[in-house]
C-alpha cells in the first residue's frame, strides 16, 4: 500500500483556478475536509453553468465554508490580470490551486493556427501567468501553490504532442519558479497525475492514454498514475500528499509496481522501442 505524508491543515482560504476541473475540485474538497470544513473557497474560470454547479456542490458538502465564483476571460494576459485582480481584491489565499487543461485535437491544431495558439495558451501560458500574479501577493504573507502539469509532458507522443509540449513548459517553468520562490514563504508543488477517468482524460487519443513512467525531477514534484479504477477519488491520497509539498508521490496500484520500474527504464530507450512498449 502506498504511504503518504500527513497533510498540514492550517490553510483556511482556498482559490481554485479552473473551477470545473474534476481533479482540481477533488483536491480542493479533500483539503477543505482536512482543514476542518471551515474557511473560504473561490472557484474561478471561464463563465459556464458548470462553474456555478461546482460551487453549489462544494457548498452543499461543506455548509460552513463560504464558496463563491469569479468568472472571466482567460484567453489573453489582460483577461487573466483582470480575473486575478477581482479574486485578490477580496482576499489573498493561503492555498492556490491551478488546474487548467484542455485537450488538443492534433489535426485541428495542425490545420488552424488559431486552434494551436489557443491550446498552447490554455495549457501552458495561462497557468504560469496566474502563478506570477498570485505570487506577488502571496509572498507578503506566505502560502502554498499547486499547479497541475501532466506526465504527458515527460515524453511527447504523436497523438497528443501539442498538449504534451505545453505541459512540458509548465514543468520547466515550475522548476525555475520554485528556485525563485525559495525562502519567500511561498512553496510550489507541481502535480503530474497520469491518465484518469475525467473529461480531459477521456478526450485523449488512444496512444496518449497509455501510462507513462515517473522520473524524478529537479523541482518539487509529485507524479502519479491512475488508481485501480482511474477515478478522481482514487487519486485523492496522491493529490493531498502532493499538495502538501511531497517531492515525489507516485500512486500506483500494487499490481503495477513492476511496470513503474520497467517503464522508467524503457523511457530512456531510443525510439521506436520506448514508444512501442510504453
Amino acid at each position: 500500500m502506498t504511504s503518504f505524508p500527513t497533510p498540514r491543515t492550517d490553510a483556511r482560504s482556498f482559490v481554485l483556478i479552473g473551477g470545473t476541473s474534476v481533479l482540481g475540485r477533488a483536491l480542493l474538497e479533500r483539503l477543505i475536509f482536512l482543514s476542518g470544513g471551515k474557511g473560504t473557497a473561490v472557484l474561478a474560470g471561464r463563465e459556464s453553468p458548470g462553474l456555478a454547479a461546482a460551487a453549489d456542490e462544494i457548498a452543499g458538502r461543506f455548509p460552513e465554508v463560504s464558496v463563491s465564483t469569479v468568472s472571466g476571460s482567460i484567453v489573453d494576459a489582460a483577461g487573466i490580470e483582470s480575473l486575478s485582480g477581482r479574486i485578490l481584491s477580496s482576499a489573498v489565499p493561503d492555498f492556490l490551486i491551478i488546474a487548467l487543461g484542455s485537450p488538443a485535437d492534433e489535426k485541428a491544431a495542425e490545420d488552424n493556427p488559431r486552434v494551436l495558439s489557443e491550446k498552447l495558451w490554455i495549457n501552458a501560458s495561462a497557468p504560469v501567468i496566474f502563478l506570477e500574479i498570485f505570487f506577488r501577493q502571496m509572498r507578503k504573507s506566505g502560502g502554498r501553490m499547486a499547479v497541475f502539469g501532466s506526465v504527458a509532458g515527460d515524453r511527447i507522443r504523436r497523438g497528443n504532442y501539442t498538449y504534451g509540449a505545453a505541459k512540458s513548459l509548465v514543468s520547466s517553468y515550475a522548476e525555475g519558479f520554485s528556485e525563485k520562490a525559495r525562502g519567500s514563504g511561498v512553496t510550489l508543488t507541481l502535480i503530474k497525475p497520469g491518465p484518469a477517468d475525467t473529461p480531459l482524460g477521456r478526450a485523449a487519443p488512444g496512444k496518449a492514454r497509455q501510462d507513462v513512467p515517473c522520473r524524478s525531477g529537479g523541482c518539487r514534484e509529485a507524479r502519479g498514475m491512475r488508481g485501480p479504477q482511474g477515478k478522481a477519488d482514487s487519486l485523492c491520497p496522491f493529490l493531498v500528499a502532493a499538495a502538501d509539498g511531497s517531492r515525489e508521490a507516485c500512486a500506483w496500484p500494487p499490481a503495477l509496481a513492476f511496470f513503474r520500474v520497467a517503464g522508467s527504464a524503457w523511457a530512456y530507450f531510443p525510439r521506436p522501442a520506448g514508444d512501442y512498449f510504453f
